[in-house]
């Protein structure tokens, strides 16, 4: 059976191409985009689609209301009007016009899914009966009542969806494998206008005082289909249409701007950290990038931490020095990532203009019992305090690996046995409450 054919009125291009690709995944034939309705009359009459996605507003002399009717009155297509508007005025000009469906923005895709398979299902019916079009204009539908009927269409399939994604674990385990598969740049582009990115926090704890001295930043999306999603799931998408840099950017200035409010409402000292890529690191105004964020939050700069991979450093260590010692101008702290993962020798270290070095977490396993692990710990550990660098353990799981960091004098540390990504209410209530995350009496 042949695909059926849409066609997608909207001059949004961003939700325009979010709808092509979902209507593909619904396998469905995307027959143009258009953003005006005169634009819309020529494609109806070129490309013959089955059904016709309408927003209201569009460009052009002629809205999506007056370009529907004018499409009745010469071809027999179903129109569903996708809309931000539910006013009385609106509901009333589109009532006059003969159409299929009706739908809020922002709309699930279930709502979108449930709303085309009843139009397309009902226009095939009707022709099958009388060999006319679904409605005609003494048969016009009740809009409310279309309306009414789209959401509960979307609520029958958004359970049937949950029923089926049940496992024994949870309720709505989607697989990486489904998640990277449905996700697109459309996507990532709608959420950010949608502001469902956020910002969760993991503290960081000073071992001597057991007091939070830093939060790193990491992004979420909360998406509404799939919940609360790591960046780890859908950074690909940025990186793969050259935005690694624009997202990263997007995080270290609403992570600054956080750390002002949380300055100005009393966590004076708190230092906000950040995940530096190699896409921001190779950009040519970085200073004034950087410089201009600093400005615009009104941070001290010294309360902002860049993170950088061993990886990314050493991919043009000469060149990346360079643009170090210029960050380091600003008075940023940089802390070098991943430190000893790939590569063996620790020679170029007082080269560079380091604050801090993270520990990576393949050094702390088995830390209590791995004689190897322990010598490399103890190792590094001594390098940093002959060149005047603090240490940071990432990734700390147990008592015995804290334990362990804590007799040989390492900084601070940050994983899951301190506390996990949260949000940002949730960080605040930890730095309140903050006494209990560890004990900070020595262990000789």
């Amino acid at each position: 059976m042949d695909k059926y054919k849409i066609l997608i009125v909207e001059d949004e291009l961003i939700i325009a191409e979010n709808l092509s690709i979902k209507l593909k995944k619904l396998d469905y034939l995307v027959t143009d985009i258009v953003s005006s309705g005169k634009a819309a009359i020529r494609s109806v009459t070129a490309n013959c689609p089955d059904l016709i996605l309408m927003d209201i507003s569009i460009k052009g002399s002629i809205d999506g209301i007056e370009t529907a009717a004018k499409i009745k009155a010469i071809a027999e297509i179903p129109v569903i009007f996708l809309t931000a508007y539910s006013d009385d005025k609106t509901l009333e000009r589109a009532a006059k016009v003969s159409f299929n469906g009706y739908i809020l923005k922002p709309f699930k895709d279930e709502e979108l899914a449930a709303t085309i398979q009843a139009a397309l299902k009902k226009q095939t019916t009707s022709k099958k009966k009388t060999g006319t079009k679904e409605f005609s204009k003494s048969e016009n539908p009740d809009i409310k009542n279309l309306v009414q009927q789209a959401k509960e269409a979307a609520r029958s399939s958004q359970q049937k969806l949950a029923s089926q994604s049940l496992t024994t674990q949870d309720e709505h385990d989607f697989s990486d494998h489904e998640i990277t598969d449905y996700l697109s740049l459309a996507d990532l582009q709608l959420a950010l206008k949608r502001n469902q990115l956020l910002l969760h926090y993991q503290p960081r704890v000073n071992l001597l005082t057991g007091k939070i001295v830093a939060a790193k930043a990491r992004i979420k999306w909360q998406h509404e289909q799939f919940g609360l999603l790591d960046e780890n799931q859908f950074m690909y998408i940025a990186e793969a249409n050259n935005l690694e840099d624009w997202l990263g950017e997007w995080l270290i200035n609403k992570a600054c701007k956080q750390n002002k409010l949380w300055h100005q409402s009393g966590f004076r000292s708190l230092i906000i950290s950040v995940d530096f890529s190699s896409k921001q690191l190779e950009q040519t105004d970085l200073f004034p990038r950087l410089n201009k964020i600093l400005f615009d939050s009104s941070l001290k700069s010294n309360f902002l931490e860049l993170v950088i991979s061993e990886k990314v450093l050493l991919a043009n260590i000469k060149a990346n020095m360079q643009r170090l010692n210029l960050i380091k101008k600003l008075g940023v702290n940089i802390a070098l990532d991943n430190l000893g993962v790939e590569y063996s020798s620790f020679d170029y270290l007082h080269q560079l203009s380091l604050n801090l070095i993270h520990l990576d977490r393949s050094f702390l396993k088995n830390l209590d019992q791995d004689p190897e692990n322990q010598l490399i710990v103890k190792t590094v550990l001594k390098i940093a305090q002959v060149l005047n660098l603090k240490i940071v353990a990432k990734d700390v799981k147990s008592k015995s690996e804290l334990a362990f960091l804590k007799q040989y004098q390492c900084d601070q540390v940050q994983g899951d046995l301190i506390g996990q990504y949260v949000s940002k209410e949730e960080f605040e209530k930890m730095f309140i409450e903050q006494d209990y995350l560890i004990e900070t009496r020595p262990t000789y």
